[in-house]
């Protein structure tokens, strides 16, 4: 019983059966189509047997082969080459079987030589080969395997020139081939199922491997109260920015931007509501970008940063300014900023080309973004200042 178990078929539902019966039809389909040439090939070089052992019958099934089966197993061969023959494959295999079959049964029936015996002979190699070394599955192999043996064996009963034993021997042999024929295309299937099911396995095991590796990726890149990269996100992103503008020799802006007052927002409205804050700051911070490579993250505390790939300190200077509109038409309340009635923004800016004059690192541009948001503070804050400006 434990042998049968493990012996059994795998069986899908029906949306895995279907993949599965896709994926064995393109990964065999190349040698589908070699084998049903080389089967083609065979049929239609047999002929030279059919001259050399039929004597007066010779005429006849020659004909027969070449005028009828060999083009019908052309047609065959040549639909191989469609698009349509992945869906059909097994169907295709099948025809195949049935119309070699089918003249080897009629030769049999006429033939009142010995010679029919030779004939019937192929019947084992058609079924071994197609059973066992061709693409196909089981349940097309057991419907053919019927058709074969009641076929071969009426061409034996209609023969009257053959003896009784003769044709019980041949039954025997033709239905043990056709036995072992068909438990090898059935673990064959089974194989095929099996490694199926495992490579699905192994595909879904990477799925859900490359989810959890992206969750701990943004676990580790994404602040967790506003949803925006982090710190150390911009650290990698300002380090790439850095290398590709020294290699084109364009300038990169940084932006680092403070929330006025948050302190007294905080304590007057209360830390939740401070967080609500924050949020719907960084959510307008990263509405205000739209350029490939424009970056913005969360600094820590109430900074956020920006990245400008290709912007001089003009440049940066406008979109700075942008962004204090957008902070301002959010209409945040802040009570108590000596600054103004909603909650504003102080922005400092630094842009140069990397290795021109004493920027070497990357540090230094966020050292002169980090003086010149100093200076907006003091100022008097709700403005934007470019480290430029400073000299």
């Amino acid at each position: 019983m434990k042998f049968l178990t493990r012996a059994r078929k795998l069986k899908f539902d029906a949306e895995k059966e279907k993949r599965f019966r896709e994926s064995f039809a393109e990964n065999n389909i190349a040698s589908a189509r070699l084998i049903l040439g080389q089967l083609l090939l065979v049929f239609f070089l047999a002929g030279y047997f059919d001259v050399l052992l039929l004597g007066e019958l010779a005429t006849f099934m020659v004909f027969l082969r070449y005028s009828t089966f060999t083009p019908l197993l052309l047609f065959l061969f040549l639909f191989s080459f469609t698009r349509w023959f992945k869906n059909s494959m097994q169907l295709v295999f099948s025809l195949t079987v049935v119309l070699v079959s089918c003249y080897v049964a009629l030769f049999t029936y006429l033939n009142e030589d010995i010679t029919a015996m030779l004939y019937f002979a192929g019947i084992i190699v058609v079924v071994f080969v197609s059973f066992v070394y061709v693409p196909i599955f089981f349940n097309y192999a057991f419907v053919m395997s019927v058709f074969v043996f009641a076929i071969s064996v009426s061409g034996l009963l209609y023969n009257e020139t053959l003896s009784v034993d003769l044709m019980e021997a041949c039954s025997f042999i033709l239905l043990a081939s056709i036995v072992m024929a068909l438990a090898a295309c059935y673990g064959n299937e089974r194989s095929a199922r099996l490694n199926f099911h495992y490579s699905e396995m192994l595909n879904l095991e990477k799925d859900s491997l490359a989810k959890k590796n992206v969750h701990l990726r943004n676990l580790a890149t994404l602040d967790g109260l506003t949803g925006i990269p982090n710190r150390r996100a911009f650290d990698e992103q300002l380090n790439e920015e850095w290398q590709r503008a020294e290699r084109s020799q364009i300038p990169l802006a940084i932006l680092l931007i403070d929330v006025d007052h948050f302190k007294l927002y905080n304590d007057f409205y209360g830390h939740q509501t401070g967080d609500d804050c924050l949020q719907k700051i960084a959510s307008a911070l990263d509405a205000s970008i739209g350029r490939a490579g424009d970056f913005v993250a969360r600094y820590g505390g109430e900074e956020f940063v920006m990245i400008l790939p290709n912007a001089d300190i003009n440049q940066a200077k406008e979109f700075g300014k942008k962004v204090l509109r957008n902070i301002e038409k959010l209409q945040i309340p802040h009570e108590k900023s000596p600054v103004a009635p909603v909650v504003t923004l102080s922005l400092g800016i630094a842009s140069a080309v990397p290795g021109v004059e004493d920027y070497t690192e990357a540090e230094f541009l966020i050292r002169d973004a980090d003086r010149a948001l100093y200076q907006a503070k003091s100022d008097g804050r709700n403005r934007v200042i470019g480290f430029a400006a400073l000299h």
